[in-house]
């Protein structure tokens, strides 16, 4: 059984994936508990989940609360109608929640924190970013890819990628709302010489040598020349900068662009290390984000 993360976001469900199996019978019912203590069932007594293998449990009144942990287990019975003895989950918190993403951004490393409600802009797969409406803030979220313009409550661990990208780790992610794209906030424009910016403090570095207030996690739009076209990497050349910006487009046909192209390119404002060097690179994840 596995929690999804250390530090649950929400007060009111848990979210848990689990496995078993039976060469014979087969697996034919899970059930699952929820309680303060391996195997335990005082916040939610045995419930059937058919034969799914994961689920997002609501917690019933008064929810769950700041400084216990929580374990989740789970038994199965197989086609010969035997229950297995249950397993149980390493165990959850609930973690402070804080107002934004900026707020959350201003704590050390190592500090467990919750992002209420917040609008995913972009999905990688094995990670997404969230954003704040008003567009002041963003972040990478360093766990299971969700779906852009679903709002979403995180828990996590305050820290770093490994490009030095901040980023909320081992998160517990519920989606509050399905996504809707209408929800994305519209892309600010930017130049590329203020792509990534300063640091935001001592805890979120910015560009090395950047100028401007720190971006780095927005959702942004650039334009200028393609000077080159490789394998998912291009790079943007507006004037306003000596050396071209990378652009990391995570699409799989890139065939429509030309080298020389002008064009506007709408993406998420992250970094990379070049030894200890941190550049501004901007990740791609629409096919329309490229446009001509």
């Amino acid at each position: 059984v596995a929690d999804e993360g250390s530090y649950s976001g929400s007060k009111t469900k848990l979210s848990a994936d689990w496995f078993a199996d039976d060469p014979d019978s087969g697996v034919v019912e899970y059930q699952y508990a929820v309680g303060t203590s391996v195997g335990g069932t005082d916040v939610v007594g045995w419930t059937s989940a058919g034969s799914a293998t994961g689920k997002v449990i609501d917690i019933p009144e008064p929810g769950l609360a700041i400084g216990p942990t929580y374990y989740v287990s789970v038994k199965a019975r197989n086609g010969a109608g035997i229950w297995s003895g249950p397993g149980s989950s390493n165990g959850i918190q609930v973690a402070e929640e804080v107002r934004t993403i900026a707020e959350a951004k201003a704590l050390a490393d190592s500090t467990p924190v919750a992002l209420c409600n917040k609008v995913v802009t972009a999905n990688l797969g094995d990670s997404y970013y969230i954003e704040e409406t008003d567009r002041s803030s963003g972040i990478l979220v360093l766990g299971k890819g969700v779906p852009a313009g679903a709002l979403v409550t995180v828990g996590g661990i305050m820290g770093l990628s490994p490009d030095n990208e901040r980023a909320l780790l081992q998160p517990a992610t519920v989606i509050e709302s399905e996504p809707s794209l209408s929800r994305v906030p519209s892309p600010l424009f930017l130049t590329l010489r203020f792509l990534g910016g300063t640091d935001l403090n001592t805890h979120t570095p910015g560009i090395s040598g950047g100028i401007g207030l720190n971006n780095v996690g927005l959702l942004v739009r650039v334009a200028g020349r393609l000077e080159s076209i490789g394998d998912g990497v291009l790079t943007l050349n507006d004037g306003s900068e000596v050396s071209p910006i990378k652009l990391a487009a995570y699409l799989s046909d890139l065939s429509s662009l030309d080298v020389g192209d002008f064009v506007s390119v709408t993406g998420i404002v992250s970094l990379e290390l070049d030894g200890l060097v941190r550049k501004p690179v901007l990740k791609v994840f629409d096919p329309s984000g490229i446009r001509k």
